[in-house]
């Protein structure tokens, strides 16, 4: 048993460590750069502040990626996960009246609390500030160089510009190596894919600002129409805009005011702009990733569509999609491909 992985950003990553861990051989095929996996404030945030709900499987999802990041900081002698609570300035007495009482709910009092020790002299909280505990971020860029690393000492790591030409799925070979199965985790660059272009894969721009302060605290996440995430060494990752439908990469200055005003609704607190960043999430209409099989070409599948929560449902999906493809475990209907066969059979037909 082979499998090909094609595709090298979180996604791809995390289906390697899992294949490893079930002592299947696998080989990843992936592009030397990478502009969402790279580029990713990388946050892991089990609250949804828009409607002040769990996030979706938050209760399976957290324990899951606290057990497989520190396995994987051991494997490659890197530190990349870091735990630290989010604090929220809340936006409006309802806001901070439901958060009262999320945070004595037996659901929901493990994930919120409201706060009680001194609040930093530069937030703004004319409402009042709560916790969303068990939040934290991956350093992306120290993730995807440790772990891309890893599984190339080994032999299991290749750099290449895929070309789908060269891909014969018929007889799963890729310039002449023979594969049983094929998953693809591509991203972005997924749109491009000739067999899974017929789903919905969106292409979401974000802007980022690398900042520098001595005055913001660096053991939490501050979070209010935007996020001050910190990242080491008195840097930030101020974030993040989104542009729907485009893989320009160029910064804008319009997306730089804008995560500017929306840091001086939270924030007093100075700060140096070091690099204005750019990258492409790859989303999905109904906020659900796309996992499953081909519905017409065997031994096809596809890893995709994480967006925003990427490092966040990358390790439990891997394993729940491989789970699928070796032990015939039903995939949660959300994430299911098979939720999109009718746009397949539009697409066969001609009409989409």
């Amino acid at each position: 048993m082979k499998v090909l992985i094609i595709g090298g950003g979180v996604a791809g990553l995390s289906l390697g460590h899992q294949l490893e861990q079930k002592g299947v051989d696998f080989l990843i095929l992936t592009e030397q750069e990478n502009h969402s996996t790279r580029v990713a404030a990388g946050m892991i945030n089990p609250f949804v502040f828009r409607r002040m709900l769990k996030s979706w499987q938050a209760d399976t999802l957290i324990p899951y990626l606290n057990t497989f990041y520190r396995d994987l900081e051991e494997k490659t002698q890197e530190k990349f996960f870091h735990h630290i609570p989010i604090r929220r300035l809340f936006s409006s007495e309802d806001e901070a009246n439901l958060w009262k009482e999320r945070s004595e709910d037996d659901n929901y009092k493990h994930y919120v609390q409201l706060d009680v020790r001194p609040h930093p002299s530069y937030a703004k909280d004319t409402f009042g500030q709560g916790y969303v505990l068990k939040g934290g971020y991956i350093h992306s860029a120290t993730f995807l160089r440790a772990n891309r690393q890893y599984f190339e000492e080994k032999g299991l790591l290749k750099y290449a510009s895929i070309s789908y030409e060269d891909l014969n799925i018929e007889t799963k070979t890729y310039q002449g190596e023979s594969y049983d199965k094929i998953l693809f985790a591509e991203g972005y660059k997924g749109k491009e894919n000739p067999w899974f272009n017929y789903l919905p894969l969106g292409q979401t721009k974000g802007e980022l600002l690398d900042i520098s302060s001595n005055e913001l605290r660096e053991d939490e996440i501050l979070n209010r129409k935007c996020f001050v995430l910190p990242v080491g060494d008195k840097h930030f990752k101020l974030g993040a805009t989104f542009d729907w439908n485009t893989t320009d990469l160029t910064p804008t200055e319009s997306k730089k005011q804008e995560l500017l005003e929306k840091y001086a609704i939270n924030s007093t607190a100075e700060f140096t702009i070091n690099e204005h960043i750019t990258g492409i999430r790859p989303t999905s209409p109904d906020r659900r990733p796309f996992l499953g099989e081909h519905p017409k070409h065997k031994d096809l599948f596809i890893f995709n569509g994480l967006g925003t929560k990427g490092y966040m449902l990358a390790p439990y999906l891997s394993e729940h999609l491989l789970q699928h493809i070796f032990e015939g475990a039903d995939l949660i209907d959300e994430v299911n491909i098979q939720r999109f066969h009718k746009r397949f059979r539009k697409q066969e037909a001609g009409e989409l």
